[in-house]
């Protein structure tokens, strides 16, 4: 009997733990979407009242919910925006986010990415290095790994995470239809790493395809038997 309890318990703990690696990954893809002009990458050319609205989707395409991306100011090299998370089995949240560019590309910090994501812990220390896109991308390419740590204390919500992307890598080129319109795409494909407290991981690889002048247009997410979880892609956007 105690091992039933035990089995069942660490079901549960692996279907939290697929929803929220959903939601983290859904946050971390399409949170590069909105950055200012002028130095940013020619993938995310985006202006202010730039606006994306995502469908997320689970394995068998059935639609789980939504996120609504819309950028509110641009200051320089910098664009603030708010994403608002719509997801089945999530409470509905609201962030803001402020995003800065390089000269040569897109760097995104994990501490800007996780915004909204530690519930109510409040005091949640962040820490790791950035995710990084660089303007040129050729197939065979190869880009550097990132990764975050995540821990509070607060109480009622305890959280000690860590995520780790690795293997980055520009795959193919390949086109695709999405928001009524076809995308050609670079396919960046990595491996990702999450775990959380108590020993939990899971792997997962992920698909994401990427269009000059709108940024991810479509991503698919593998577990670690190479089977389909699920996919986010593109129904509606404003570029100003």
């Amino acid at each position: 009997m105690e091992k039933l309890k035990i089995g069942a318990l660490n079901l549960l703990k692996s279907k939290i733990m697929k929803k929220f690696n959903l939601l983290i990954c859904c946050c971390i893809l399409w949170s590069v979407n909105v950055l200012s002009q002028g130095k940013c990458s020619k993938f995310y050319p985006i202006k202010e009242n730039a606006s994306f609205t995502l469908g997320v989707f689970d394995a068998s395409n059935v639609e789980l919910g939504k996120m609504t991306y819309d950028v509110i100011e641009v200051i320089g090299d910098s664009a603030v925006y708010t994403v608002k998370m719509s997801l089945s089995g999530f409470p509905e949240r609201v962030s803001q986010f402020e995003i800065s560019c390089t000269d040569a590309g897109v760097s995104m910090s994990f501490s800007a990415m996780s915004g909204g994501m530690s519930g109510g812990a409040n005091n949640a220390k962040i820490t790791g290095n950035n995710i990084y896109l660089p303007n040129e991308l050729s197939v065979g390419q190869t880009l550097p790994d990132a990764e975050m740590s995540m821990s509070s204390s607060s109480s009622p919500t305890r959280i000690n995470m860590s995520r780790k992307m690795y293997n980055r890598k520009i795959d193919r080129i390949e086109t695709i239809s999405a928001a009524g319109e076809s995308f050609i795409c670079f396919v960046l494909t990595y491996d990702t790493i999450m775990t959380m407290s108590g020993g939990m991981n899971i792997r997962t690889k992920t698909e994401q395809f990427l269009a000059e002048n709108v940024g991810t247009v479509k991503t698919m997410e593998y577990d670690g038997d190479g089977n389909l979880t699920g996919t986010t892609k593109l129904t509606s956007y404003r570029l100003n």
